[in-house]
């Protein structure tokens, strides 16, 4: 059976099918804001009228991360923490969007020294050199599979963060399809504190 929406929410992939879908139902134009979850969490609430449900769930998700934050910082003190996608051609270190956004600012845990400047996707390429002079305590690594770049080569092993075993792994398609919604974000928050816990006993 046909879906018969009574709206449409349209990101900028959907631009060249805009008139089809406002031929369907009302079509919305989510703007674009990769790197801006609270003001599309925002539009998107203004739109479905769901105002304080967006504000309840705010209220709700940061007072978790307040005691999740305490929580952390109680077992880990000042070591510090780098988000890092591995594929098999590149290694990109994150310090805006997405689990860095989560991790940086929900959470507010220290930032491993150094961290280049983002481009507008939140992150920039490094190499495995630029990695090593990084050397944080901890490593979120978000990778689709273990061949990569970066596991394979001998810098790896020498990582802080790898020898104490406090690498936490998660897919890239984890991140791109849950950081920046909010079910998606509360869940892979749970994941990322109960794992960086488990790693700091």
């Amino acid at each position: 059976m046909a879906a018969e929406p009574d709206l449409i929410l349209a990101g900028p992939t959907q631009e060249k099918i805009y008139d089809q879908l406002s031929k369907i139902a009302p079509t919305v134009r989510v703007p674009y804001g990769f790197n801006a979850f609270r003001d599309r969490f925002a539009f998107v609430s203004e739109v479905l009228d769901k105002h304080k449900e967006m504000e309840d769930w705010t209220a709700e998700y940061e007072a978790q991360a307040t005691k999740d934050k305490e929580r952390i910082l109680a077992k880990t003190g000042t070591e510090t923490f780098a988000i890092i996608e591995a594929t098999q051609k590149e290694i990109r270190i994150y310090s805006r969007t997405g689990i860095a956004d989560m991790i940086y600012n929900d959470l507010q845990l220290p930032q491993a020294l150094g961290l280049p400047e983002p481009d507008a996707w939140g992150g920039k390429g490094t190499s495995l050199e630029g990695l090593s002079t990084l050397n944080p305590d901890h490593l979120i690594l978000m990778a689709d599979s273990s061949d990569n770049v970066l596991e394979k080569s001998s810098i790896w092993n020498s990582l802080k963060a790898v020898q104490a075993g406090k690498i936490y792994r998660m897919t890239s398609r984890q991140n791109y399809n849950e950081a920046f919604f909010a079910l998606g974000k509360k869940s892979l928050m749970n994941q990322l504190v109960e794992d960086i816990l488990k790693g700091s006993q």
